[in-house]
């Protein structure tokens, strides 16, 4: 018989039979219910169309989208997108949990959430959503899917999304930013769909009775297995480990020269695998040691010569000969030849490196200077060009020349004819001119003669010498203490005298009794002060005591009249709040502003504020049973929600209030490649069947080789639509010519 180009799996089977159950079980109890049945259908719709942009976004992009952030309102940039940190989402046993990414799947923003206005929760495999993950023929995924809460369905689902139903248990609306994701906890079936904690979504027929209790559950949800397709693994040898289709495997891991790197290109979705594919690494590089060869400058045996350094004469040239091809690098020298001496022009030599000082001529006249220049050898070559080794100057007439600043000395000439002379003279010289010059007679006043210091018997005198330190202390019971400093080599004397005793000291002290009163010391700097005001005073002390600058006492009040402040309850401008009555809201506080010192009292009173009015929502759209009416969105289109706040006055509190618009009309439309374009999908007739080699009993039974499946359904339209009844689908039947059984034929 023909071959199919691909059959299902035992496990697709089993997951094809699981969501079948449940739809249909979706379908019977939809039409039990009435006030959530169009959400209902509606939010099935759209999870029809999510999970056909799932699998085209798997096949385009080789892995799943991750979860959007739960938390990103409307407004952000990351609202619906791929989460971009994993700070945004929640993971647990190898699923990711989130909003759905409605953007990268290519949906508008209607595709968000559902009709009662809450996000849809996706959650996925996390392998599944990096290309590395999805390529790995081993992981299919690792969500389990409960129908009750201890009977599991299928542990390997790759992914899911969840309307979270009326209750709205577990979701989030489309505008939530809160920090938390909003995720539950419990134990019920409900409750899984919700539960960051574990890997497993729930999928079970529709109840929400009200004696469900444990068992209630209105969630919609869709999942899938780990959507494939064929790709055969092809190699591209231009790079290492490239593959021009699949991923790479098997690598050799070979880096070094002169290697190859080999892999294989793994298929997926059943495709074969490449072949061996190969890269060659870079060939090797030869190594070379560096070598000196040190009988020649810049010279090596092996290697390349660089950093080439001459040197000087006397020295050592240096370079280095550098291996290559990861060889080791060898410091070279080699001496230079030793620097050669100078000849001098007067005879002799100078050693390199050496100077020596010439001059232009051996001699000059008297008056004139000779010119000298230091001459210097460098290996061989002498700097310069004066020949005379010394330099002599003519003899002049020197006339004598006195310096009188210093005793016997002479600017010019010889100093003769010395006299000191005595203290308080002069010391007298001659300074003798040469060479037929003039003599000049020269003088110095001698230091004065010796005065020894004398105290005087005044402080801060003396009767001989001068005045050196003193204290200049002149206080009572202190001691002036000075010096009398000689002259001429004389000695300084020492002086001290007594000051006089000090009188009694006595500090200042206030008596705050009596205006300008003081305990102890001087009344002064006397201030009278106002009524209600201080006097103020000082009370200084004497002998060296303290003075009392804090003295005073208080005025008699002045008289005040009490005067009302009616800006503000219970406040006076003057006087003192008393009598106070707070009164009622919408009526008037009273007080009294009491005068002090004889004034007289003002009778006051301010208006209380209205009372508060609580805003209250009508059941008429747009309208307030109380407050008053605003921010109404004025929506009347089917399928909208009408929106406005009842404010309250006086401090009263708002009222959020909405009614919903009624719902749009669907009508059933058939797919002929099976399911609805529109409506609700309701199974009237449905045979899969296959026979082999051994018979199955019971009616629909074949034997032979013929396989196929028949399938009745209708499209049920919604909020007053038509419906598409007794659409058919059927797989043509495959028969080997063997009978079949039953009421059938192949």
């Amino acid at each position: 018989m023909r071959r199919r180009t691909r059959g299902f799996s035992l496990v697709e089977l089993a997951m094809v039979v699981a969501i079948s159950g449940l739809m249909v079980g979706f379908a019977l109890q939809s039409q039990q219910t009435t006030g959530m049945g169009n959400c209902y259908e509606s939010s099935r719709i759209q999870l029809q169309d999510i999970r056909g942009a799932v699998e085209r976004f798997a096949r385009v992009n080789g892995r799943l989208p991750l979860p959007a952030a739960r938390n990103a309102g409307v407004e952000a940039v990351t609202y619906g997108r791929e989460a971009a940190s994993p700070a945004l989402i929640d993971a647990t046993g190898g699923a990711s949990f989130g909003a759905l990414p409605f953007q990268a799947l290519g949906l508008n923003s209607s595709y968000a959430g559902d009709c009662w206005g809450n996000k849809f929760t996706y959650v996925v495999t996390t392998a599944l959503t990096t290309g590395a993950g999805y390529s790995n023929t081993n992981i299919l995924g690792n969500i389990a899917l409960k129908s009750s809460t201890t009977t599991t369905v299928n542990n390997s689902i790759a992914y899911a999304v969840i309307s979270h139903g009326q209750d709205a248990l577990g979701a989030v609306k489309l505008n939530y930013t809160a920090a938390s994701h909003g995720w539950c906890t419990g134990a019920t079936l409900k409750h899984l769909n919700c539960n960051k904690a574990s890997a497993t979504v729930a999928g079970a027929g529709f109840n929400n009775g009200k004696n469900a209790g444990a068992n209630y559950f209105d969630d919609v949800i869709i999942f899938g297995g780990k959507p494939q397709w064929v790709v055969n693994g092809a190699c591209n040898n231009a790079v290492a480990l490239g593959c021009s289709a699949g991923s790479a495997i098997s690598d050799n891991g070979q880096t070094a020269c002169g290697t190859t790197r080999q892999w294989v290109c793994q298929g997926m979705g059943g495709g074969t695998n490449s072949g061996t594919c190969s890269f060659a690494n870079a060939a090797c590089v030869p190594l070379v040691n560096g070598a000196c060869n040190n009988s020649v400058t810049f010279a090596c045996s092996a290697g390349t010569s660089t950093s080439n350094v001459a040197g000087s004469c006397g020295g050592n040239a240096t370079w280095t000969c550098s291996g290559s091809g990861g060889g080791t690098n060898a410091n070279c020298s080699k001496a230079n030849a030793a620097c050669a001496s100078c000849a001098l022009p007067w005879g002799g030599s100078l050693a390199s490196g050496s100077s020596v000082l010439a001059y232009q001529t051996s001699s000059v006249t008297c008056g004139n200077s000779c010119v000298s220049q230091s001459r210097t050898c460098t290996n061989g070559s002498l700097s310069g060009s004066y020949t005379n080794a010394s330099c002599s100057v003519g003899t002049c007439a020197v006339n004598g020349a006195c310096n009188n600043s210093v005793t016997f000395a002479c600017s010019a000439g010889t100093s003769t004819s010395n006299v000191a002379g005595v203290c308080g003279g002069n010391a007298t010289w001659t300074c003798s001119g040469s060479g037929g010059g003039t003599n000049a007679s020269c003088s110095k006043a001698n230091a004065a003669c010796v005065v020894n210091g004398v105290c005087g018997g005044s402080g801060g005198s003396c009767s001989a010498g001068t005045v050196g330190l003193d204290n200049n202390e002149t206080a009572c019971g202190t001691t002036r203490s000075w010096t009398c400093n000689g002259s001429g080599g004389g000695t300084n004397a020492t002086c001290d005298l007594a000051n006089a005793a000090c009188a009694p000291v006595v500090n200042g002290v206030c008596n705050n009794t009596t205006t300008f009163a003081c305990s102890a010391g001087t009344s002064a700097s006397n201030v009278a002060g106002v009524c209600g005001g201080n006097a103020t005073w000082s009370c200084n002390g004497s002998g060296g005591g303290t003075n009392a600058t804090n003295c005073s006492k208080a005025n008699a009040a002045c008289a005040v009249n009490g005067v009302c402040n009616n800006a503000t309850t219970f406040a006076c401008s003057a006087g003192t709040s008393t009598s106070n009555v707070a009164g009622v809201c919408g009526g008037n506080a009273t007080w009294t502003c009491s005068g002090s010192g004889g004034g007289t009292n003002a009778s006051c009173s301010k208006a209380n504020a209205a009372c508060p009015v609580n805003g209250s929502c009508s059941t008429t759209a747009g309208a307030c049973t109380a407050g008053t009416a605003t921010g109404d969105n004025g929506l009347t289109a089917c399928g909208t929600t009408r929106s406005w706040t009842c404010n309250g006055s006086g401090g009263g509190s708002n009222a959020s209030c909405s009614i919903a618009n009624a719902a749009c009309p669907v009508n059933g439309v058939c797919d002929p490649s099976g399911g609805c374009v529109s409506g609700t999908y309701q199974l009237l007739f449905n045979n899969n069947y296959s026979c082999g080699s051994n018979p199955y009993s019971g009616a629909g039974c074949f034997h032979g080789g013929c396989e196929g499946f028949d399938r009745i359904y209708n499209c049920l339209g919604s909020n007053g639509g038509t419906s598409q009844n007794n659409c058919h689908i059927t797989d043509p039947a495959h028969w080997d010519g063997s009978p079949c059984c039953g009421a059938y034929s192949c």
